[in-house]
C-alpha cells in the first residue's frame, strides 16, 4: 500500500499552518512511509522546560479532523556536564534543535510492528 497524495498534501498543509504559527521557527515534512506514516520536524522560537508540552498540543490540535493522530514526540536530548564546584550536573545544551513528530493515519502496533489494514 503507498501513501495516497492526499495524505501527503494534508502533511505539507499542517507544517504551512505550523510556519505562521508565531511561536514556531520552522517545521517541516521530514520522510513519509508506505503506510501513511509521517515525520514532521519542528523548531521552535523558544526553548523552556514546557515547550515539549506546548509543540504537542498544538500539532495534536492541527491534526484535530484531519485522519491523523500523534503516535510520538521525540524532543531534543539534553546534554549534560558536571559541575565539580557545586557537585551537581547542569545541562550544557541540547543535541538538536528540532522535535521530531510521529504522525500516524493508520493504528500501528507496537508488538507486532505492523500497521493495522
Amino acid at each position: 500500500m503507498t501513501t495516497p497524495t492526499e495524505h501527503v498534501e494534508a502533511m505539507k498543509t499542517l507544517c504551512e499552518t505550523l510556519n505562521a504559527d508565531e511561536t514556531i521557527r520552522s517545521a517541516w515534512v521530514d520522510d513519509w512511509g508506505r503506510y501513511s506514516n509521517f515525520a514532521i520536524m519542528v523548531v521552535p522560537v523558544h526553548h523552556d522546560r514546557f515547550t515539549t508540552n506546548r509543540l504537542k498540543a498544538r500539532v495534536q490540535r492541527k491534526l484535530r479532523g484531519t485522519g491523523a493522530h500523534l503516535r510520538e514526540c521525540f524532543p531534543p536530548e539534553p546534554q549534560y556536564i558536571w559541575n565539580s564546584c557545586e557537585q551537581r550536573r547542569e545541562i550544557r545544551g541540547y543535541n538538536r534543535d528540532y522535535w521530531t513528530f510521529d504522525v500516524d493515519y493508520r493504528e500501528y502496533d507496537a508488538a507486532s510492528n505492523s500497521f493495522a489494514d
